[in-house]
């Protein structure tokens, strides 16, 4: 099934299958419409050649998949644009192939882990905000970067509680050009590749941010610039 409309060719897509409980698949243009990883599971990327079989000016196809094509249930998919086929950084002490969207903030950034505390190019020509890491070659869980938890802490997709982990960003802020890895299997893991997106907050695309909860049914307002589209 040929699904249309997105308004330009999708660089990264977001999948899911809303009436059941199917993995939330992530396919982007560096690794390959058929290589997903599942944004709600720590396993390693895997090939499915029947989830989204092509990726088209305005929209993707789907195949026989029931986690995106499920005969007479409802699915849902997010698409970014982001610079294109990538290129390669080499501003970091970890060499990264980068797809970056400078204007609206985003990139994507693959490399190989050393093991080894390291600094990674992002290519965003600004301080990425948050960041999604995943290892595609281990069954390892993702660690999720956010400003306002810090550098020392990252946040599990299984457990809402911020954790402190040193070895996952090596407690060290990023720049405008590199973010920082430590030694986890993780973010780094010597031999496996590793996928990040990354984020900086750009006014009418983004707003990075936190807020205090004050269990209202009328509150708290979370003040964006914008009428989020995605939350």
């Amino acid at each position: 099934q040929s699904i249309t409309g997105v308004g330009f060719q999708p660089e990264m897509t977001m999948i899911s299958e809303r009436d059941e409980s199917e993995a939330v698949a992530v396919v982007d243009i560096l690794r390959g419409n058929t290589v997903e990883v599942n944004i709600s599971a720590a396993a390693a990327q895997s090939d499915d050649a029947q989830k989204i079989t092509a990726i088209g000016n305005d929209g993707f196809t789907v195949g026989t998949s029931a986690a995106a094509n499920q005969n007479g249930n409802a699915h849902v998919s997010y698409h970014w644009k982001f610079g294109g086929s990538g290129s390669s950084n080499t501003t970091g002490g970890i060499n990264s192939t980068v797809s970056a969207n400078t204007a609206a903030g985003m990139s994507i950034v693959k490399y190989e882990g050393t093991g080894n505390a390291a600094t990674v190019g992002h290519g965003l020509g600004a301080v990425p905000k948050m960041m999604w890491i995943k290892n595609l070659g281990s069954s390892a869980n993702w660690s999720f970067y956010h400003e306002g938890l810090g550098n020392t802490h990252h946040i599990p997709q299984t457990d809402g509680i911020k954790v402190d982990a040193a070895d996952r960003f090596n407690d060290t802020t990023p720049t405008s050009s590199v973010f920082s890895v430590g030694d986890s299997d993780e973010t780094n893991k010597d031999g496996d590749d590793h996928i990040a997106y990354c984020f900086a907050q750009r006014e009418g695309f983004s707003t990075i941010g936190t807020y205090i909860g004050n269990g209202n049914a009328d509150g708290a307002f979370v003040y964006t610039g914008f009428r989020p589209a995605w939350v």
